[in-house]
């Protein structure tokens, strides 16, 4: 009986250590951001004009009427934009932002920032990174809805039974549940015969 009481407690606590394996609960992350920038450009334009000339100064001084040319210097202002990248620090897939610290998803909630709901059926236990199901002993699929094949038992349902004489296997631990007219650990007694003897031989 204590070699059983053993195991069952050494199952118990490897199922609560992997319930509540420690999440990482901040993680880097990279991004990518799109920086403006103020620039300032300097333009020189050659400018061709013609003086004002009029009357004499017209007339004698040509060369001072004809067309000249300057250079006209303009500075311009725009905005650029570019792609930077920024590491941040970030909460992890199965955490979530709340009063400025990263904590754990709460039961029943998994992924980036909790989002995600987990579909593990009856209360099995979910990883809270990536929602997967990790079945009790008795339970298997996907989502933990399916009980043990007729004849199996136990963790991923790898025992098998030993019921005998139609005796009900429990699926979690393979526990057997007799037929009328049967005893014992397996169901393999006879209830009429075991009484019989029981009686022949104490009494």
């Amino acid at each position: 009986m204590k070699s059983y009481i053993s195991v069952f407690l050494v199952i118990f606590l490897m199922d609560m250590v992997h319930h509540n394996k420690a999440v990482p609960k901040q993680c880097t992350q990279t991004v990518s951001v799109m920086e403006s920038k103020l620039l300032t450009k300097m333009t020189a334009k050659v400018i061709n004009y013609k003086p004002s000339c009029s009357g004499w100064t017209r007339l004698w001084f040509p060369s001072r009427c004809s067309t000249k040319y300057r250079i006209e210097y303009s500075t311009e202002t725009y905005t650029t934009y570019q792609t930077a990248y920024q590491t941040k620090m970030i909460c992890c897939p199965g955490t979530k932002e709340k009063n400025g610290e990263c904590q754990g998803c709460p039961e029943g909630r998994y992924g980036d920032g909790c989002m995600g709901k987990c579909k593990c059926h009856a209360n099995q236990l979910c990883n809270q990174t990536e929602g997967d199901c990790t079945c009790k002993p008795g339970w298997i699929g996907r989502n933990c809805t399916q009980t043990c094949p007729d004849g199996f038992y136990g963790e991923h349902c790898k025992e098998s039974c030993l019921c005998q004489n139609n005796a009900t296997c429990d699926p979690a631990d393979g526990s057997c549940k007799c037929q009328p007219g049967w005893i014992g650990t397996v169901c393999d007694k006879g209830a009429v015969l075991s009484n019989i003897l029981f009686k022949l031989f104490y009494f």
